[in-house]
């Protein structure tokens, strides 16, 4: 939980508390039914006259920018979850527009696929990115040398 304290000793101050949902006057309303987010289990959460105690403050801090590790964690926190999120719908939408070329036909072609065969283009000659990512229970492997380090190239790198 996170608020502002007005009347703090040393003026206005931030306060980060824990709340849990056993506590009293905390709800939990199922009132989310939104198109494609329907995982995320994101609910309203109701709050009425609900105390923190004491033992569960986390943080006062003052009020404006703050370098604290505590909003470092929590920030950091936060953007790798939301950065998942775009990760896992670009990887679907990889998945729909390779699945979509694949089907695709030429009819100047007499209606034969589009896609290149393995002996046109110089697609033999294409390398894997180290980048990529492949499907899930894919057997292939990202390795980028079969060269295990050894005391002397570490040595000698110093």
């Amino acid at each position: 939980m996170f608020g502002k304290e007005a009347d703090g000793p040393d003026g206005p101050r931030l306060v980060h508390g824990i709340l849990t949902r056993d506590d009293a006057g905390v709800t939990t309303l199922d009132d989310w039914d939104t198109l494609g987010m329907r995982a995320t289990q994101s609910r309203t959460t109701k709050l009425d006259h609900v105390v923190i105690p004491d033992a569960r403050i986390v943080r006062f801090l003052p009020v404006g920018p703050n370098a604290d590790p505590f909003i470092f964690a929590l920030f950091a926190n936060f953007l790798t979850l939301i950065a998942s999120v775009y990760a896992g719908i670009a990887d679907r939408a990889l998945e729909l527009a390779v699945e979509a070329a694949q089907k695709r036909t030429s009819l100047k072609n007499g209606e034969r696929p589009t896609r290149p065969t393995p002996t046109s283009a110089g697609v033999s000659r294409m390398r894997p990115s180290p980048w990529m990512r492949w499907p899930r229970n894919s057997r292939r492997s990202l390795v980028t040398s079969t060269r295990a380090p050894t005391a002397e190239r570490a040595g000698s790198a110093t």
